[in-house]
């Protein structure tokens, strides 16, 4: 995807959204969700590849990520964004374009 993006000269950003099934895992530094999360960070530095990391802004809230879901209870529990998940995302998305000069 980065070299397919450089061929067309057209600029790349990756974005890092972690796993967020439940608050208690994406709140636990040490809860595997976030060790995978830390690896691709690592991954993109290493690789010298753009990358806009989602998990700060939504631990800054200091409130349940379910508060996000579409639908957060079970049996039809539906973890995509609801409207205030995609305005947190798009405005810090927003952020790091105008940061990264990509527009």
């Amino acid at each position: 995807m980065v070299r397919t993006c450089a061929d067309a000269k057209i600029k790349f950003l990756m974005v890092a959204l972690p796993e967020m099934t439940y608050s208690r895992a994406l709140f636990d530094p040490k809860h595997e969700i976030n060790k995978a999360h830390d690896r691709l960070l690592t991954f993109a530095e290493d690789d010298g590849i753009p990358i806009m990391d989602m998990r700060a802004p939504l631990l800054e809230r200091r409130k349940p990520v379910e508060e996000l879901f579409v639908v957060p209870q079970p049996p039809k529990r539906d973890t995509h964004f609801n409207q205030q998940g995609f305005k947190i995302l798009v405005d810090n998305l927003v952020l790091a374009i105008e940061a990264s000069k990509a527009l």
